[in-house]
């Protein structure tokens, strides 16, 4: 029986030396995909992601202790900066009985009244909460690829539960190389919690294009080019059913999508 065990093993062995003609072995690789490249130029729209707020959002507190004498302001009322929102008096004033104010800082609407009339209140003690909702606001840090493509007025939507909101660059901080964006909200919506998407439609833009499907999970492919060797390939926009990348491949005809950045597996 120990014979017939040790003869086993020799006669696989030997059967794997000698493969047939036509069924050569392959060396194991991941999938490599040759990808024709596309250079013109396209109108390209890029997606960030950031935090959306209202665009002014302010509590504002009792500068001293004091007590509020007057509240001119009724919760979801719409008022213009400068208007008379509290009055109260300073427990400091003495005998100095004139009524102090407090005038609405911006333009917007009165989302909680906290102060009561004739209860004291502390200093830094929350009275009013005032807040814009006509307009959101989105901040977001800038791919330093992308900083010289954005420009001021450039349009851009968000997308919120089902309503599409219309807006533009309102300001592009080079310095921190962010930028604020301003949306219409006329549905009044709130802000949602956590990131969110917007598109920015930078325009016609000259450069590399490949098929969008390839970055489907991923914004970024590992490519062997043989003229370059291994590069990433990241995908800073899309155009139809395009992605514009960097680095901008210009002369290179086709690339190799290859997950190890490594030439095409070769056969024996």
């Amino acid at each position: 029986m120990k014979y017939l065990l040790l003869f086993v093993p020799i006669a696989l062995l030997a059967c794997a030396e000698h493969t047939p003609p036509g069924h050569a072995r392959v060396k194991k690789a991941p999938l490599h995909q040759e990808v024709h490249i596309t250079h013109s130029t396209r109108p390209v729209t890029v997606s960030l992601y950031g935090y959306i707020n209202y665009l002014y959002d302010s509590t504002l507190v009792s500068p001293v202790a004091a007590t509020p004498i007057s509240i001119s302001v009724n919760p979801g009322e719409r008022v213009h900066r400068g208007h008379l929102l509290l009055t109260y008096w300073s427990r400091y004033q003495g005998y100095d009985y004139t009524p102090l104010e407090i005038r609405a800082p911006f333009s917007g609407v009165v989302s909680s009244i906290y102060a009561q009339i004739n209860q004291p209140v502390q200093a830094g003690e929350e009275l009013i909460r005032l807040l814009e909702n006509q307009y959101l606001k989105m901040n977001i840090p800038v791919n330093p690829v992308l900083k010289d493509f954005f420009r001021n007025d450039q349009p851009a939507t968000v997308q919120i539960d089902e309503h599409t909101l219309d807006g533009f660059v309102r300001f592009y901080k080079r310095r921190s190389q962010s930028l604020e964006l301003f949306f219409n909200n006329p549905h009044l919506i709130k802000p949602p919690i956590g990131l969110i998407k917007t598109d920015i439609f930078l325009g016609e833009q000259k450069g590399t294009f490949i098929p969008s499907a390839l970055f489907s999970s991923t914004d970024s492919l590992q490519a062997y080019i043989p003229e370059l060797g291994p590069v990433e390939i990241v995908a800073l926009g899309r155009s139809d059913s395009l992605s514009w990348i960097y680095p901008n491949l210009a002369g290179i005809d086709t690339l190799v999508i290859s997950p190890d950045a490594e030439p095409p597996a070769t056969v024996d």
